[in-house]
């Protein structure tokens, strides 16, 4: 990786709850031309965080070609509707692709830097310093 400036796109529902964090803004991302939802790709070839609730239930939705059977991801505040699976046997689920409601999210961006392992060593330097400062004065309480 490199420490060039990057943004980094989050997203919150329209509650104000911060629902998710993308390396690309989703408008860069394909849609699905049945409901122009954004489609993330599978986690495992696109690093993302979401911070929704995932149904246990799935459901069976009608459409003109045949039927689909979706699992719901809900906002942890207030449980609006926020995205989607599909649910298909064969996947496995770290591979299925979450499909986000067009509307649903609201967009901000933040400038920083991508991480490097450059930058690894140096919080791990400061941990190593930390751990020892936090040992020393709490001996010193002790005494």
């Amino acid at each position: 990786m490199s420490s060039e400036n990057s943004s980094i796109t989050s997203y919150f529902c329209l509650c104000a709850q911060h629902t998710l964090t993308t390396p690309l803004p989703l408008s860069s991302l394909p849609r699905r031309p049945h409901d122009k939802s954004y489609v993330l790709p599978p986690r495992s070839s696109f690093p993302y965080r979401f911070f929704a609730r995932r149904s246990n239930e799935s459901k069976v939705l009608r459409r003109e070609d045949g039927y689909e059977k979706r699992v719901d991801w809900k906002c942890e505040r207030c449980e609006l509707l926020v995205a989607y699976e599909l649910v298909r046997e064969e996947e496995e689920e770290e591979s299925q692709h979450v499909y986000v409601l067009d509307g649903a999210l609201e967009e901000r961006q933040i400038e920083g830097k991508l991480f490097t392992e450059e930058h690894g060593e140096q919080y791990s330097r400061y941990g190593d310093t930390a751990a020892t400062n936090t040992s020393s004065s709490v001996a010193m309480q002790k005494k």
